[in-house]
């Protein structure tokens, strides 16, 4: 039996020469060749996450999923091999580089977004100059699901050198799509990166912006809405009008999922007690239902 972390030899020896074999075609036809890949690939993550070591196949690894570059599996298995070895390989992480580089310009915005992801996966220090330009150029991707893995990505590189965020204006480039995105994941990405990088009472003091995400809150999934919801909650309204606003916060609470409801009654409480006990008698408190007559009922 191998030890963790070592090459086994049986093992080891039968994926080379397997790899090996399916860099060319031979009589097989294109559907039997991706399937003898996947199979392949399977067993290099099987042994890789039972802590065998794996990297050694990396060259054959590569050719393989080169050689079907539309194939969206290979290319996932091949991203997770890769970012599985990078920090404890860093010359193959290297070596890996111009390969993701290459797919984060591909045709197809799944690979684009994984290839993405995948470079920022890597954390290693020195390789953040490769990081940075792919990652700004995802911040204006055509497709949404770019958008928001270069968000995330954005993160990513603040945690290993804020100041390259910084230097590189990053953290303006993504306010600016949380003022204007359609694509209400890439807002709540956004609102992730900023209230981790710049706190709650900076993210708060953005009128602009708490306006922005209130006016939109029904357009995020149910954990963003409550992501929302908690920072509004720390919002404090400087007039009647502003007060007269938690109707949205109030409506929340028709949502199917509780905890967005609990969400939408902590906000109401903490924006009215903010508000100098101002209350505008269009808004209900939590829990009240207005009859067709005007009145209301608990």
């Amino acid at each position: 039996m191998s030890k963790r972390g070592t090459k086994p030899r049986g093992e080891f020896a039968e994926l080379s020469a397997q790899l090996q074999g399916l860099c060319m075609q031979g009589k097989r036809s294109n559907e039997e060749l991706r399937h003898a890949k996947k199979e392949a690939f399977k067993k290099v993550i099987n042994y890789m996450t039972l802590g065998m070591d794996m990297s050694g196949l990396f060259p054959m690894m590569t050719s393989c999923a080169n050689l079907s570059p539309d194939d969206i599996v290979l290319k996932k298995m091949m991203y997770l091999y890769i970012t599985h070895y990078a920090a404890s390989t860093p010359d193959l992480a290297l070596l890996a580089i111009n390969q993701l580089q290459k797919d984060c310009q591909d045709q197809d915005p799944t690979v684009r977004g994984l290839a993405l992801r995948s470079l920022c996966s890597l954390r290693i220090p020195n390789l953040l100059e490769y990081v940075v330009t792919p990652v700004t150029v995802g911040l204006d991707d055509r497709h949404p699901y770019v958008r928001r893995t270069a968000v995330m990505g954005v993160l990513k590189i603040w945690h290993m050198n804020p100041d390259i965020v910084e230097s590189q204006g990053m953290l303006q480039h993504v306010q600016a799509l949380l003022g204007q995105d359609s694509d209400p994941q890439v807002m709540a990405n956004g609102l992730t990166l900023l209230m981790q990088v710049q706190g709650v009472k900076r993210v708060v003091s953005n009128k602009a912006l708490m306006y922005t995400l209130m006016n939109r809150i029904k357009e995020f999934s149910d954990w963003s809405q409550c992501q929302v919801l908690e920072l509004v909650s720390h919002y404090t309204p400087e007039n009647d009008s502003e007060v007269r606003g938690a109707t949205a916060i109030q409506q929340q609470e028709e949502s199917l999922a509780s905890a967005v409801a609990s969400a939408a009654a902590v906000v109401y409480q903490a924006v009215a007690m903010a508000g100098g006990g101002r209350q505008d008698p269009a808004v209900l408190q939590p829990g009240q239902h207005q009859h067709a007559d005007g009145g209301v009922s608990i």
